[in-house]
C-alpha cells in the first residue's frame, strides 16, 4: 500500500518537473522521476504477487 502511494506521488512529482518548471533539465529530471515510480510500482506488483 505505501509503495503504491510512493509510486503514486513520484509520478505526479515527474509530471509537474516536466509542466510547470521552465528549467532547461526539466525533461531529463522529470522522465527520470516518473520512470522510478513505474519501477517502484512494478516491483511492489511482484512482490504481492509472489506472496502465497
Amino acid at each position: 500500500m505505501l509503495s503504491m502511494v510512493i509510486a503514486v506521488l513520484l509520478a505526479v512529482a515527474g509530471a509537474s518537473i516536466i509542466t510547470l518548471t521552465d528549467l532547461p533539465w526539466r525533461g531529463v529530471v522529470g522522465w527520470s522521476i516518473l520512470l522510478l515510480g513505474r519501477v517502484v510500482l512494478a516491483v511492489s506488483a511482484a512482490r504481492r504477487r509472489s506472496r502465497p
